[in-house]
């Protein structure tokens, strides 16, 4: 999701509702919505994006620095399998842990290229 929001324009609209709160008809287009919508509110939480619920809509306002770092500790591909399979050999992980395995990994990927310590 912050991989999409990175590429649309600033205050791109991430999920709109109907204006008076009523969902589509559609089940599984109600879930995708929802989904969107409550992962909008955990990204403003975590403080990885800037954001506000209005009527209608949810407006991203921009990344944050901090969402910058995770997007980039996880933006290589290699790395980002290599995270989700750490996470799941773990079994289950806050998003805190899940950003340093990632930076353990681009840590570990940047020390191998460079041949250096870091």
């Amino acid at each position: 999701m912050l991989l999409a929001i990175e590429a649309s324009e600033p205050y791109a609209d991430v999920m709109r509702m109907d204006i008076d709160g009523l969902l589509p008809e559609d089940d599984e287009q109600n879930t995708e919505y929802l989904r969107r919508y409550y992962h909008a509110e955990l990204l403003v939480d975590a403080g990885f994006i800037k954001g506000d619920a209005t009527v209608g809509e949810y407006l991203v306002q921009s990344i944050t620095w901090q969402g910058y770092e995770f997007l980039d500790a996880v933006r290589d591909p290699e790395i980002w399998k290599k995270t989700k399979a750490g996470v799941k050999s773990v079994g289950t992980a806050s998003v805190a842990i899940i950003w340093e395995i990632a930076k353990g990994y681009a840590k570990q990927a940047a020390q191998t290229k460079l041949g250096l310590p870091l």
